[in-house]
């Protein structure tokens, strides 16, 4: 016995995900909307302010730099027939 795919498979999973995506958002918008209701933002610059956190999670500012003494390449490891690529391991004496 084998089964048919049907060809509206992919649309109705789309359409569900895209369903479940808005509803989500607007939970998470209604969410949000309290917590900063709570902490006296106006709700007119609720959205202002949740676009400059979206955007401003997107600049990475680098707070400390560490020293590398050496870099070892990556080495190629076969495991059951896969080629695999793995950190170098450098034991401590």
């Amino acid at each position: 016995m084998s089964m048919i795919f049907p060809l509206a498979f992919p649309v109705v999973l789309g359409l569900f995900l895209l369903l479940l995506v808005v509803l989500v958002f607007v939970v998470e918008l209604g969410i949000l909307g309290y917590a900063y209701r709570k902490i006296g933002v106006p709700s007119r610059d609720m959205f202002v302010v949740m676009l400059l956190s979206l955007l401003g999670s997107h600049v990475n500012v680098p707070l400390y730099a560490m020293p590398v003494e050496r870099l070892l390449p990556a080495q190629n490891v076969v495991v059951f027939g896969r080629a695999h690529v793995a950190p170098p391991l450098q034991e401590e004496a």
